[in-house]
């Protein structure tokens, strides 16, 4: 059951980064043609860009840790034997564990500061660029956690130990089959 909700988050956190990706895309582009082919630029453009690189940033980097996709620890995992991946992996956990509280709390201080703030373009809370902060902050502890606990049982196992990807990284999904969650074929 864990492990059908963990899939159901990240899943839907993987479609919300791919809907800011497209966003983004869109809003560039119609700022770009109404700029230099209507002559009038778009207002809130810029600003909705922004918003959507802010949230993207903040919150396709806990999936991102979820998918092993920081470059310079799997550089240095693949220098070492199996027994120094296992340390590496607990390290790097132990060190995400305090950082993304330190996100989250930092994030909601902004967001508690900012709340009365009005961006002009959008006319939005300015508050609304801190929430991702808080929510990533959030979502990496989250995942930070079940990291850590997995590498310590690695090393106290002797074994590798980890917790099943809850959904596959772009390039295994192409060519693998789709792996089923742990306790069943729940999908979301």
């Amino acid at each position: 059951m864990y492990f059908a909700i963990k899939r159901c988050i990240l899943s839907g956190i993987k479609y919300f980064c791919i809907a800011m990706i497209w966003t983004m895309s869109a809003v560039i582009l119609a700022g770009v043609f109404c700029r230099f082919v209507l002559l009038t630029p778009l207002v809130w453009g810029e600003e909705l860009s922004l918003t959507c690189v802010v949230w993207l940033t903040f919150v396709g980097s806990a999936l991102a840790f979820e998918l092993n996709s920081h470059v310079i620890v799997d550089l240095a995992s693949n220098l070492v034997h199996d027994s120094g991946k296992r340390v590496i992996r607990l390290i790097v956990s132990f060190l995400i564990i305090p950082l993304s509280a330190f996100l989250a709390v930092a994030g909601y201080v902004m967001m508690q500061q900012t709340r009365n703030s009005i961006t002009p373009g959008l006319n939005i809370s300015v508050a609304v660029l801190y929430t991702p902060a808080l929510l990533g902050g959030i979502l990496m502890f989250w995942l930070a956690c079940e990291k850590f606990v997995y590498a310590l049982l690695s090393i106290v196992s002797g074994r590798d130990i980890v917790p099943p990807l809850a959904i596959l990284p772009p390039v295994e999904a192409a060519v693998a089959p789709e792996r089923p969650a742990e306790g069943g074929t729940t999908r979301c």
